[in-house]
């Protein structure tokens, strides 16, 4: 579902680019960020589109973070041609939320339903048979693959565990401790992979490092 025209035809089409993260004071970020595709306008006077805030929900659990709003103010206007722009909508999410999230996927991907919530600021033409200002909603359901998400986690740098960091010289150490080292990154990688099931197989001993 996208944003409509006065004749209802789609005047901004939304499509999932892509999505980042980044660490705030008191929590992560997530940054959604979608493709507006502005159609031409069908009116002699233009056709102004203004996004205002989204919603963001986890599928299929329903799990849902509240809203988040553009990075800065979003106006888009029909034109005599077609043409494009990138939106970032930020949502601000606790610890506790990206650890939900991390239950639920399970090492895998995720699905999210993210509603976009705007105005149509109708031409002086038009408002001679309706008001000045009609509500707008898109609605959009995004697949995000399990690396996307993965450097999502990484550069928001969220982990749930304290890293604690103990030099080990592995340059002439018994072979013991070389065995050990190349363990822990090993099950470094794994967990960060979300390969869960590897990590605790029999006979690989790195969960209970962990």
């Amino acid at each position: 579902m996208n944003f409509v025209s006065p004749s209802g035809r789609t005047g901004v089409a939304f499509r999932f680019d892509n999505v980042a993260g980044r660490p705030l004071a008191s929590g992560y970020q997530l940054s959604f960020v979608v493709r507006c595709e502005v159609f031409p306008r069908e009116t002699v006077g233009p056709t102004t589109f203004r996004i205002e805030r989204a919603l963001l929900e986890l599928q299929p659990s329903g799990l849902r973070f509240g809203f988040g709003a553009p990075e800065q103010p979003v106006i888009l206007v029909q034109e005599v041609y077609v043409h494009d722009t990138f939106v970032p909508l930020l949502f601000d999410v606790s610890a506790s939320a990206v650890e939900a999230i991390e239950r639920l996927r399970s090492g895998g991907d995720l699905e999210f339903r993210l509603v976009i919530y705007g105005e149509r600021i109708v031409s002086h033409s038009e408002r001679i048979v309706g008001p000045p200002l009609v509500t707008s909603f898109a609605e959009l359901r995004i697949r995000v693959n399990q690396k996307t998400w993965i450097d999502a986690l990484s550069a928001m740098g969220y982990g749930t565990f304290l890293l604690c960091e103990i030099p080990v010289p592995v340059r002439g150490a018994a072979q013991d401790t070389k065995d050990l080292s190349e363990l822990m990154e090993r099950a470094r990688r794994l967990l960060y992979s979300g390969d869960y099931d590897e990590l605790n197989r029999p006979g690989f001993s790195g969960g209970s490092i962990l």
